[in-house]
């Protein structure tokens, strides 16, 4: 997405060329009276260079497309309850998977004092750095888990909280289009 894409121009960087299939710019001309928007291909090597299309055509085209785009009730509470309940589900794993997390760290901390225990025993200084090496792998495997035992703690935010937009998208991605609401279209183009 460009930095610089304003309500003149809210499609830039989204719309590509027929003709090289690369991002269209656009531009105000000048007529008589006024300004026209239009949106082009500036590639010297595409068939459509130099070609544009009016900004109000482009737009509305883009506007019809989301009109159509929108599904029937059913449609959208049947894929509702669809992530709703694989939402759900990933909730209940995470707590099944914090308790194998815990319990594979145990059996880490078990092995490296398996390992101290065998190396206080050695004799050779060989096995001895054999067993340093072989603990320092193990408690760097401890780190992990213990930072994914951390992270399996958190709250998560709530279904509504985590698909919201995305929902509201869903139900009518004409919504977010008639919004004057830049951030807005720029979620929805992001979504399409």
């Amino acid at each position: 997405m460009r930095k610089d894409t304003s309500h003149d121009f809210a499609l830039r960087g989204f719309v590509t060329c027929s003709g090289c299939s690369e991002a269209m710019t656009s531009c105000w001309s000048k007529g008589r009276n006024k300004h026209y928007g239009y949106y082009l291909c500036h590639r010297k090597e595409c068939s459509e260079y130099g070609k544009s299309i009016k900004k109000e055509q482009l737009e509305d085209d883009f506007e019809k497309l989301l009109l159509d785009l929108q599904p029937s009730k059913k449609l959208f509470n049947l894929a509702l309850d669809l992530f709703r309940g694989l939402w759900n589900h990933r909730i209940e794993n995470a707590a099944q998977e914090s308790t194998s997390l815990e319990s594979e760290l145990k059996q880490i901390e078990r092995k490296v004092e398996d390992l101290l225990d065998r190396m206080v025993n050695a004799d050779s200084s060989m096995v001895v750095a054999a067993y340093e090496k072989r603990i320092k792998g193990l408690e760097g495997n401890k780190f992990i888990l213990e930072e994914k035992i951390a992270n399996c703690g958190r709250a998560l935010p709530s279904f509504e909280e985590n698909f919201r937009t995305a929902f509201e998208f869903l139900e009518n991605p004409h919504r977010l289009w008639a919004s004057d609401d830049l951030t807005d279209k720029r979620i929805l183009l992001r979504m399409v």
